[in-house]
């Protein structure tokens, strides 16, 4: 698009020329207006119009620079715009035709934050992000309330039997030995050499186990303990003795269901062990000829143990040599169809028994209690002898007796001893005994 700068001068001198030959009918060329001739003062406003003026009559050189204005060509532009010719519009305000952009300005400094606009709508939710890193560990939380019991589980099997230092288990089975005899010979395996700092026990557990004629040698330091006098029971038919015992025989019962020998003979305590004592036991023995309950050779001490012989000749507990024999809580019972029957019989040592039932029932002697040396005592126990052929005696003390004292016990026989001192004593019908 080009533009033309019209020369108002010449502009207005043309126009006044035009309009005075046009008065007289005169055609006015461009060539007749002398340049500078028609000035802008000369030309009224809005008097040149485009029908007024010839196609190219009017030239650039022909117009001075600034010579058109918009009032002249009846035109007003607004401020900041300025009047335009082109080719395709011709006249016009415009703000100009843009130039080249600019570089860009240094950044301006940052304006006030704006307040905050409505919240938009939610959008769509994202993809799952990754799983971040785990945190620490939070505190325990406070306990629950206990739930309701389960359903009780099936039943496990057997564990395996604890096994202890210095014990051997005789058991039918699951034990470490089926036989006592057998537990006891092989002591050196399961307990080494037994000693007051190395005490050994044997345990026997549930059972009847018979050892014949057998002999079951125990050890100083070894303890045989069974599950209780009415489910372990040793038997046997020894001629001589059954247990060999020097430390402590207890809860079992131990039977001679046939030999002339005693259940439990030649006790000895040597070493400083001490008594050899039996605890809860019972003791049974039928001697086909004559037999013992209970022999000891040192001091012995029973406590609640009962002792039964039947059909031949013997005695119930009988001490030897000069250990002391204490019974506490035990019973005697000699039933003998042979000639003699002792219940506590006594060779050396003082006896001393305490709550003691003693009945000896023999065909021909009968004797409750019958020592002949050291001292005899007697508290709260009953002593009943048979009628037998030759003698019976409730007590007896023999030539190296040293007396007795008795004190509330019922004495169901005589008395043959020199010295009793008797303190509540009586007879089966409670008549008072009055000692020698």
């Amino acid at each position: 698009m080009s533009t033309k700068k019209i020369n108002v001068a010449a502009v207005c001198a043309v126009l006044c020329l035009f309009f005075s030959v046009n008065a007289f009918a005169l055609t006015v060329n461009t060539n007749d207006i002398v340049n500078g001739a028609v000035t802008t003062p000369k030309i009224a406003d809005s008097a040149v119009t485009s029908a007024k003026v010839a196609d190219g009559a009017v030239t650039s050189s022909k117009i001075s620079n600034g010579s058109i204005t918009a009032p002249k060509l009846g035109i007003v532009c607004p401020d900041g715009q300025y009047l335009q010719y082109t080719t395709a519009g011709g006249w016009a305000c415009s703000v100009g035709t843009p130039g080249l952009t600019g570089p860009q300005g240094p950044a301006g400094p940052q304006g006030a934050t704006g307040t905050t606009g409505s919240q938009g709508p939610m959008g769509l939710t994202g993809p799952q992000g990754a799983t971040g890193a785990t945190g620490l560990q939070g505190p325990a939380g406070s306990q629950g309330s206990i739930g309701d019991t389960g359903a009780t589980g099936p039943q496990g099997s057997a564990g395996s039997m604890p096994h202890y230092a210095n014990v051997a288990v005789v058991a039918k089975s699951g034990g470490d030995y089926v036989d006592p005899v057998t537990a006891m010979n092989d002591s050196a395996t399961w307990c080494g050499i037994p000693s007051a700092t190395n005490p050994c026990m044997l345990k026997i557990m549930p059972g009847v186990y018979d050892i014949g004629s057998n002999r079951l040698f125990t050890p100083e330091f070894v303890d045989i303990e069974g599950s209780g006098e009415g489910v372990t029971r040793i038997k046997g038919n020894s001629d001589s003795w059954m247990i060999w015992l020097v430390s402590e025989l207890r809860f079992i019962t131990v039977e001679n269901y046939g030999g002339n020998g005693a259940v439990i003979g030649y006790t000895y305590a040597s070493n400083g062990q001490g008594a050899t004592i039996l605890s809860h036991v019972t003791l049974i023995v039928s001697p086909s000829n004559s037999g013992n309950g209970f022999t000891g050779w040192s001091s012995s001490t029973l406590n609640n143990v009962t002792v039964k012989v039947s059909g031949g000749s013997g005695d119930g507990v009988k001490s030897v040599g000069n250990g002391s024999l204490t019974l506490n809580n035990v019973t005697v019972n000699i039933d003998s169809n042979m000639f003699r029957a002792y219940g506590i019989h006594s060779e050396g040592g003082d006896v001393i028994l305490n709550n003691v039932n003693v009945s000896a029932l023999g065909s021909s002697y009968s004797f409750g209690v019958y020592f002949t040396s050291g001292s005899l005592t007697i508290k709260g126990s009953t002593i009943k002898v048979g009628a037998g052929s030759e003698q019976n005696f409730s007590i007896f003390g023999g030539y190296g007796a040293a007396g007795a004292k008795i004190a509330n016990t019922e004495l169901d026989g005589p008395v043959l001893n020199s010295g009793i001192i008797c303190i509540g004593v009586y007879d089966a019908s409670f008549n008072q005994i009055t000692c020698q």
